[in-house]
């Protein structure tokens, strides 16, 4: 995007980062929730009726999304992960019919996973 459009890198990273932003504010808001607690039934049963499993109401799991190796970057060791390559870590909980109920992106790849959902929304809702 920086050669074809004629915009140096570090204004590239803060449109970027300014997009992922306006994202999470706006659209975070009208598609990502948790469910409320009249709600909290409806969704434990339909786990139920496809899994078998009681009580649950969301499903979690993590991955790494793969990025470039900066040539210039300072410190990249927290972004090289387990699996040997650098990455930007994505925990994701979804209900039983795969809609998205939380998702936390953009840690670094080396963040193991009890730290993810330590950062995570639902790990304070859940303390709280």
């Amino acid at each position: 995007m920086s050669d074809r459009f004629g915009i140096g890198e570090s204004t590239l990273a803060e449109i970027f980062d300014d997009c992922i932003d306006a994202i999470n504010r706006i659209l975070g808001l009208l598609f990502l929730r948790w469910p409320l607690p009249n709600e909290i039934g409806a969704v434990a049963d339909a786990f139920f009726r496809r899994s078998s499993l009681p009580n649950v109401t969301g499903a979690i799991d993590g991955t790494h999304i793969r990025i470039w190796t900066p040539r210039l970057a300072d410190n990249l060791v927290p972004y090289y992960n387990r699996k040997k390559y650098h990455s930007i870590a994505l925990q994701a909980i979804v209900d039983a019919d795969g809609y998205f109920l939380d998702v936390l992106v953009g840690l670094p790849g080396s963040t193991n996973d009890q730290h993810l959902l330590i950062f995570s929304g639902l790990y304070n809702q859940v303390c709280n």
